[in-house]
């Protein structure tokens, strides 16, 4: 706990780096968001505007698991990383 926050809640949640995904899935293209769209025919929205971001990688995410014959939740779950607490509490604490 830090400044009366409880951290357990996320004690239970995975997470996913999509950059991992992409460079096993696109070892000789671009792996931008941006590249990846364009070469899905993805409409990217807005560049690094949060929510446009997340709807583009979603849709790429499941084209990109289409393409490989698998569900986009079988295909995330091959990088499911469990939240490393001290590390992101190290690190925050470099940022306060």
């Amino acid at each position: 706990m830090r400044h009366n926050l409880s951290t357990a809640m996320f004690e239970q949640w995975y997470f996913v780096d999509t950059l991992d995904v992409f460079k096993d899935l696109n070892k000789h293209g671009c792996i931008k968001l941006q590249c990846l769209a364009r070469e899905t025919m993805t409409d990217p929205g807005h560049a690094h505007r949060a929510l446009d971001d997340c709807i583009a990688l979603r849709e790429v995410t499941n084209i990109f698991a289409h393409r490989i014959g698998t569900s986009t939740r079988h295909l995330l779950s091959l990088y499911l990383v469990e939240f490393d607490l001290a590390s992101s509490i190290a690190q925050l604490t470099v940022l306060m």
